[in-house]
């Protein structure tokens, strides 16, 4: 089971990310991702970016 809090937490990433050309993929993962999270869980994420954009942010 997905809660709503954890959808709207997934579809925010998705919203924020989507058209940043230097992210290749988020990619979610852990009890929210196998469908396994208590209403207390959180949403476990990477965020895969290109080279540029790892520099970028390891900066930041």
């Amino acid at each position: 089971m997905i809660y709503p809090h954890h959808h709207k937490t997934i579809e925010r990433l998705r919203a924020r990310y989507r058209a940043d050309p230097e992210v290749l993929a988020l990619l979610i993962f852990g009890s929210a991702a196998r469908g396994e999270a208590g209403e207390e869980s959180d949403v476990d994420c990477y965020l895969v970016v290109t080279d540029a954009g790892y520099h970028r942010r390891e900066i930041a």
